[in-house]
């Protein structure tokens, strides 16, 4: 399951990067070190099991990459921002209903 989770932020890390180095406000160069300095926390942190890095990886990861999005699709302007948080919420939450119920239907009976 780490693997998984640890794949998942990996995931995080290169679409927040992809999308900073694509639209020009960091260098390509520099989305690329980034990319590659991250995951290698990334791997450090399995390694040595450090359950301080994994959980900052794992809340930080996707708050930014969100953040980044809704301010991409926004274009800065603070109305437009709160109305896309407004949306990604609601299909967050319908997300989540979906895999709890998924995540019921199919759980193991003791």
């Amino acid at each position: 399951m780490g693997t998984f989770l640890d794949a998942i932020i990996i995931l995080g890390i290169m679409v927040m990067f992809v999308r900073l180095g694509a639209s020009g406000e960091i260098s390509v160069e520099i989305a690329a070190f980034m990319m590659a300095a991250l995951v290698a926390l990334v791997g450090v942190a399995r390694g040595i099991g450090s359950g301080l890095i994994s959980l900052v990886f794992r809340i930080s990861v996707p708050i930014a990459a969100v953040a980044l999005l809704v301010i991409s699709m926004s274009d800065g302007d603070p109305r437009a921002i709160v109305r896309a948080m407004v949306a990604l919420g609601a299909l967050f939450i319908g997300l989540l209903g979906f895999y709890i119920m998924f995540r019921g239907a199919f759980r193991r009976k003791k």
